[in-house]
């Protein structure tokens, strides 16, 4: 008989909530995000065999693991309306009061920056000989504009050596 063909005994799904996600105490490790491979696989959380080279995740799972990551990552609120033209006239019309949550489920996923990072001009014009020439014929503003509105997606660095772990908080615990 073929493993595969063995019926799995159906159960209630074991997803955790938003709230059960978030909560825990001062000082003490949040067990709600421990489970298993099958767990997972079983919440839709994960697809694919346990052997294949790449799996599949949802994207709430995803936002889940980069949590620990975006609770320490400098983001400025009033720089990240002002630098996305979407993002202001959103918060204008009402529809968005929560630009750290925008930038945790939307804005990491789409290439955003959270906050306002130095370019490196003469750094990125000679890394990026295009952008000096497109500069010098005056078809772009600057290496600061390039990178904003451009260079992050595309991959470019705004400085040597730089790199997204850049922006996080050197003292999480330290008030923000």
């Amino acid at each position: 008989m073929k493993l595969d063909r063995i019926p799995v005994p159906q159960r209630k799904s074991r997803a955790r909530s938003e709230a059960s996600d978030r909560k825990s105490t001062a000082g003490r490790v949040d067990r709600s995000f421990a489970c298993s491979f099958a767990e997972l696989q079983f919440d839709n959380q994960v697809a694919g065999a346990a052997d294949a080279p790449r799996f599949e995740i949802s994207r709430p799972f995803l936002i889940r693991l980069l949590r620990p990551m975006f609770a320490i990552v400098r983001f400025d609120p009033a720089w990240y309306q002002a630098a996305y033209p979407d993002i202001n006239a959103a918060c204008r019309a009402g529809a968005l009061t929560d630009l750290k949550g925008h930038y945790c489920e939307f804005g990491f996923f789409e290439h955003r920056l959270p906050c306002f990072v130095r370019v490196d001009e003469t750094f990125y014009v000679t890394e990026y000989p295009d952008i000096g020439i497109a500069i010098s014929e005056g078809r772009l503003a600057s290496a600061q504009w390039h990178f904003e509105t451009f260079g992050f997606r595309e991959g470019r660095l705004p400085s040597r050596g730089w790199r997204f772990s850049d922006l996080l908080l050197d003292d999480p615990i330290a008030p923000r």
